[in-house]
């Protein structure tokens, strides 16, 4: 067996074990000659290989997180208290063990062992190593064991080893495990990377000449880049339009070498060589591809009590969830409009998707299996989720009480894991062939595994939550979820620039940007502590060695390419941060001569304007924009308003009924995302209010006691985030806000005699027949709504209803009586014979009365029409769209045909009320056209 060895070869390696078919020195014409038993590695590849050979291998060696947990576990029953990293330890474990490995990996790297001298090591040193002594081992441990092993005398039984890099930079028990086979009789040779120039027949081109610029060969004012395409940087606004170029360029490039960083945008070229039907390479991203990764954080998340209701609401909406999906469905719907796992929107939601599974089980498997199974989910359900099931807060709980940050158990994280582990393997079971290893879910498992395997190393009771999240990360780092594309013959794909070893007719590097040119910094050891382990006679690399290795391996696929090399650059990655071009870039157009590099650049980077691109482009005529549409036609009579028509439902006819028959057709426009924000706060102080005037309250200041009592009630079962530690403050100034307009409220009620008749009670009243057109029936329908609060008193009745924000469109809506939803109120609290009541808007945040009344003391008065008469003009305005939908006609309120089709303010024209279309919330603009407006003009 032969092995090539090389620092770069772990994620593959070119040409690998199948070199070049005419040997060193001559054109790769794409034939290839297989060698058997031969490898190409990196260190932790080498070490694996001589480990199964010399019978020291394990089944499943730990990696860095297990042994830094372990570690951090005999660190804390070690009890240093004098330890410089004691008061790291104690606030982040795994981090500090983690930094401490890593310094003891560094002192083996440089030649230390536990049979050192203490004296011959600096003071920190000596103390890290001591720390770390009986750790779990890493690599260089079992490299360590792997040399003493051949010096005892095991055979190896390799044909050959050659070592690619310098061997002096290689860590010092690799290089024992070298001596140790040399010793025994394996050759063991140093491995010079072939390049393009050991190739006959290279031209005299932009590639040669950069390779010459790049090797310090060449110089003078005479060389420049021409842009002959034998090198191309593509420097594309986007990296979709950078991989969609290379993945065409590639498809006609068969054999190609591939360079592609990893967690670098490789799944986004991977998509774009599969929409050119060209073989994928087979990348398989990072945790954030895999949905089914998100389960162990949300899973987690989901068992805080109280629980963030974002975090449900995104395990609720994952195409695969712990959750049944017909609980998880009406889950999700329940805090959309309610943002509260102790709301009993969320409650009812659980109990109805429970018994809908029950009954469409019953008919499959019989009464008592189905009993059986919904006894489980309902189980598995309050396990995962206590706060579902949990008491409510007492009413009598302060906000100066509210949930501190308190520590997990790790018995009860243990018991949440082993539980998304179960639902996980039978899912497995379910969907595959029980010995089938290599499953899509195979990277939660792990990751699952490892995260139970981590809080067993630990072996604490509890874990804060800056620990729980470090526990969670380290067991995600080290998984990668599956490929969406199986690597298929085609292209050879290498993850380091240095691991181009030899040849290779065209090279594409993707992901040339800066950052993955960066030289990782050596922070092991600080200056003194680096001179005085060489003074000790040890051998940490030098930085500067180290550095000049890095930049020779980054010009490898310069040296190698023989006929192009493409790079890859896009303007803006996938988060659409700027890129810029490898450092390498930079050093090529430094060594151009100053008049050439403006025209070099210009020559060499695609695309640019008058630059060909890298690939031929089909012209395709542009397929024409659609057109708005302002009357949308349809049967008469198909669309119009239920039997029962409440004021925010009558809003939306009036206001657009385009969007009304969109609503009535059942096209979903639901939000995207849970209440946040003013609105949220705005449903919260306006329950607020409702508890407090439900109790007639008989002063301001019984009012605000009132408020404050209740407040941390309305925001459990409204607002359940709110509870979490980090919104205290913002808790705290919310419900001073509350509780200032509560009282101003109820001082504004009291200082003009109402009494609270009621509050938040639906009412319906029939309307009087409408007629809308000459042959027609006269349209009936219900009006039933729900005012906020009625008051009445020596001014008579008096309806107000709520409102968070938007005072100057409150005020022009009452200046000209479109004031929609109070003239509708107005005329459910009235009775027949008596007069209209009057009606205002209460500004929640300003705690203003806005009111046309001007009786009324305290309030803030718009001089506008009353109830009376602006009903006139609503019914008009419904009168109108109704004579519309009957003839058949469907208006897109938010497009305009003409200037004066579209109401931006509200206003009466003609005796009809208009009021603007509600375009701002309305996520149906490509529907009507009106997204294509600007673009498009309707004749």
């Amino acid at each position: 067996m032969k092995i090539v060895l090389g620092a770069c070869l772990d994620g593959g390696g070119w040409p690998g074990p199948c070199g070049p078919g005419g040997g060193r020195g001559q054109r790769d014409d794409g034939a290839r000659t297989a060698v058997l038993d031969e490898v190409w590695v990196g260190v932790d590849g080498f070490v694996d290989v001589l480990a199964v050979r010399t019978g020291c291998a394990t089944l499943d060696p730990p990696g860095m997180g297990e042994r830094a947990a372990d570690l951090a576990r005999r660190l804390r029953a070690a009890d240093d208290g004098d330890a410089p990293w004691a008061a790291s330890l104690a606030a982040d474990p795994l981090a500090t063990a983690r930094a401490l490995l890593g310094t003891r990996d560094a002192l083996l790297a440089a030649g230390v062992d536990d049979d050192t001298p203490p004296a011959s090591l600096p003071p920190r040193l000596q103390r890290v190593l001591a720390a770390t002594r009986g750790a779990q081992p890493g690599t260089l441990e079992r490299a360590t064991e792997i040399a003493r092993l051949l010096q005892d005398g095991w055979p190896a039984r390799l044909d050959a080893v050659a070592v690619v890099d310098d061997p002096a930079l290689l860590p010092a028990p690799v290089r024992r495990v070298l001596r140790a086979l040399a010793d025994a009789g394996t050759p063991v040779t140093l491995l010079s990377p072939e390049t393009a120039a050991d190739v006959d027949d290279v031209g005299d081109n932009d590639l040669a000449r950069a390779r010459a610029l790049l090797s310090g060969r060449a110089g003078g004012d005479d060389l420049v880049l021409r842009g002959d395409g034998s090198l191309v940087l593509l420097r594309n606004d986007t990296v979709d339009e950078t991989a969609a170029e290379v993945a065409a360029f590639l498809a006609a490039q068969p054999g190609s070498l591939v360079v592609t960083p990893d967690g670098d945008g490789g799944l986004v070229l991977d998509e774009a060589l599969a929409r050119a039907h060209a073989p994928p390479l087979g990348v398989r991203g990072d945790a954030g591809a895999d949905a089914l990764l998100a389960l162990l954080p949300l899973v987690v998340a989901v068992g805080d009590d109280p629980v963030d209701p974002a975090r449900l609401f995104e395990l609720c909406t994952l195409p695969l969830s712990p959750l049944p999906r017909g609980v998880g469905g009406r889950l999700k719907n329940a805090l959309l409009r309610v943002p509260s796992t102790r709301a009993e929107a969320a409650q009812r939601a659980v109990d109805e998707g429970l018994r809908a599974l029950r009954e469409r089980t019953t008919l499959e498997v019989g009464e008592d299996a189905a009993t059986a199974r919904v006894a489980a989910l309902r189980a598995r359900i309050d396990a995962l989720v206590p706060s579902l099931r949990a008491p409510p807060v007492s009413s009598t709980k302060e906000t100066s009480t509210m949930s501190e940050t308190s520590a997990t158990s790790t018995a009860a994280l243990r018991e949440r894991l082993l539980l998304l582990l179960r639902f996980l393997q039978g899912r497995k079971n379910r969907e595959f062939d029980a010995l089938d290893d290599k499953t899509p879910y195979r990277a939660a498992i792990r990751q699952t595994t490892t995260a139970l395997s981590l809080l067993q190393l630990l072996d604490a009771p509890t874990l804060s939550p800056p620990q729980l999240l470090r526990l969670l990360q380290t067991a995600s780092a080290g998984v990668r979820p599956q490929a969406p594309h199986a690597a298929s013959a085609g292209f050879v794909v290498v993850d380091d620039p240095g691991a181009v070893l030899g040849p290779a007719r065209t090279i594409a590097w993707w992901a040339f940007s800066q950052a993955s040119g960066h030289l990782r910094p050596m922070r092991a050891f600080s200056r003194a502590e680096h001179a005085a382990l060489v003074r000790a006679g040890f051998s940490p690399p030098s930085p500067d060695d180290v550095a000049r290795e890095h930049a020779l391996r980054q010009r490898r696929p310069f040296d190698a390419a023989v006929e192009r090399l493409v790079l890859c650059c896009p303007r803006r990655g996938e988060d659409g941060a700027e890129h810029h071009p490898h450092p390498l870039w930079d050093e090529l157009l430094a060594r151009l001569p100053a008049r050439a590099r403006l025209a070099a650049g210009r020559a060499v980077v695609r695309p640019e304007d008058g630059q060909p691109d890298l690939v031929a482009r089909v012209a395709v005529d542009e397929a024409p924009a659609p057109r708005p549409r302002r009357v949308h036609r349809v049967p008469g009579g198909a669309i119009a308003p239920r039997d029962v028509v409440s004021p925010s439902r009558e809003e939306l006819l009036l206001g657009c009924p385009f969007r009304f028959a969109l609503v009535e057709r059942g096209v979903g426009m639901s939000a995207w995302g849970l209440k946040s924000g003013a609105q949220l706060e705005g449903d919260v102080v306006h329950a607020v209010l409702a508890r407090v005037l439900q109790k007639r309250p008989a002063s301001a200041d019984d009012a605000a006691t009132l408020a404050r009592a209740c407040f941390l009630d309305v925001v459990e079962v409204t607002a359940s985030a709110w509870l979490l530690p980090r919104r205290r403050q913002y808790v705290l100034r919310v419900q001073e806000r509350a509780v200032r307009a509560a009282r101003d409220l109820v001082a504004l009620l009291v200082d003009n005699g109402f009494v609270v008749r009621a509050v938040e009670e639906t009412v319906k009243k029939t309307l009087p027949p409408l007629s809308i057109a000459d042959g027609a029936a006269p349209v009936t329908w219900t009006l039933e709504g729900t005012p906020d609060v009625v008051v009445e008193g020596p001014l008579g009745v008096f309806v107000v209803d709520h409102k968070t924000g938007g005072d100057a469109r409150k005020r022009q809506a009452l200046a000209v009586g479109a004031a929609l939803q109070l003239v509708d109120y107005a005329a459910l609290a009235g009775e027949r014979g008596k007069p209209w009541p009057g009606f205002g808007y209460y500004q929640l945040r300003t705690r203003r009365l806005l009111t046309t009344d001007d009786r009324i003391r305290g309030a803030d008065v718009v001089a506008g029409p009353a109830a009376k008469d602006a009903w006139k003009p609503l019914e008009r305005a419904r009168a109108a769209t109704l004579r519309a939908l009957h003839e058949g006609a469907v208006v897109a309120a938010g497009v305009s045909e003409d200037e004066d089709d579209v109401v931006d303010d509200p206003h009466v024209d003609r005796g009809v009320l208009r009021i603007a279309p509600p375009c701002w919330s309305c996520r149906a603009d490509v529907l009507c056209g009106r997204a294509f407006a600007a673009t498009t003009k309707i004749k």
